[in-house]
């Protein structure tokens, strides 16, 4: 696994837990704007509006 991989699996598991913006953004030494811009891409690439559609998207891969 990459390391890009291995971070963006670290964000998306920050961002299952319910860390707040601002929370991931202390734990990952970022911006809390580039904690906007990750969810962004995210939603994008899953073809999603918000975190419930991304979050049961993400299940149908899991299974």
């Amino acid at each position: 696994m990459t390391n890009s991989l291995k971070e963006k699996k670290k964000f998306w598991n920050f961002y299952l837990k319910d860390y707040s913006t601002k929370k991931i953004a202390d734990k990952k030494f970022i911006s809390i704007d580039t904690v906007k811009k990750h969810v962004g891409n995210i939603y994008r690439k899953l073809h999603v509006n918000n975190k419930v559609e991304a979050i049961n998207k993400f299940s149908h891969f899991k299974n």
